[in-house]
């Protein structure tokens, strides 16, 4: 029997994107794990969603959900590193900015 681990981590962001440079800090703790759920973002523009993306889909899979009304850009996201065993594979559930659920299938790293 094939065993595969998968590394989770749950993080509220609160304000901290408020400071660019936090990412980096933000970086430096979620880059060992496979999954990262990301709590209250707050990205104050869609600039500074844009250098979150820019700055973390280098290693991760990004899927992300903001309240439709909201121009804050205040939501979630989910992360997969491209390495894992984990792909998105459907969405399931979103709420925009509350919940977002996906199907992952599990297969080789690559």
């Amino acid at each position: 029997m094939i065993e595969h681990s998968i590394s989770i981590c749950s993080l509220n962001l609160g304000h901290s994107l408020k400071n660019p440079l936090n990412m980096f800090s933000i970086s430096n703790m979620i880059k060992n794990f496979d999954v990262v759920a990301l709590q209250e973002t707050h990205f104050q523009t869609a600039a500074s969603a844009a250098t979150f993306h820019q700055h973390f889909e280098k290693d991760f899979d990004i899927k992300v959900s903001f309240p439709l009304k909201d121009d804050t850009y205040a939501g979630i996201a989910l992360l997969i590193k491209h390495n894992s065993i984990l792909r998105f594979e459907s969405k399931k559930l979103e709420m925009p900015g509350r919940v977002m659920a996906y199907t992952c299938n599990i297969g080789n790293k690559i």
